[in-house]
């Protein structure tokens, strides 16, 4: 059986890059529920938010039915917000427009983060 690093490095998924407390969510989305990631950060702050953006090939109907999961199923829900991120990136003549759905935390505790993290990972437990 292949370690989660070697699964991320066999799907160019930047192991060392993510933040410890991610690895499981980030690996729940990507091979279990099949919601391909693009970045994440648990926060560093004491004082924060945590969030994962999706890649742009994310289809909206799954970030739906996955917003929908989580939101009805975690106590601290309130504390979570899925957008649609549409901005420019690069200038002039090389600049493109990118789209991307994100979940993100409103600015809470590291403890709440946590918190967060392991709710979400028992919805995708769960429901996935």
């Amino acid at each position: 059986m292949k370690t989660l690093e070697e699964k991320f490095t066999e799907h160019s998924i930047p192991y060392n890059d993510i933040d410890k407390e991610m690895l499981e969510i980030i690996d729940l989305l990507n091979f279990r529920a099949n919601l391909k990631t693009k970045y994440c950060c648990i926060g560093h702050k004491e004082i924060d938010r945590l969030y994962v953006m999706f890649d742009e090939d994310v289809d909206s109907n799954f970030i739906n039915q996955f917003a929908n999961n989580v939101l009805s199923e975690i106590p601290n829900s309130h504390h979570l917000v899925f957008n649609y991120w549409i901005r420019v990136v690069g200038r002039y003549h090389s600049s493109q427009v990118k789209r991307n759905w994100m979940m993100e935390s409103k600015k809470v505790s590291q403890n709440k983060r946590n918190e967060l993290v392991k709710e979400i990972i028992d919805v995708l437990k769960l429901k996935y």
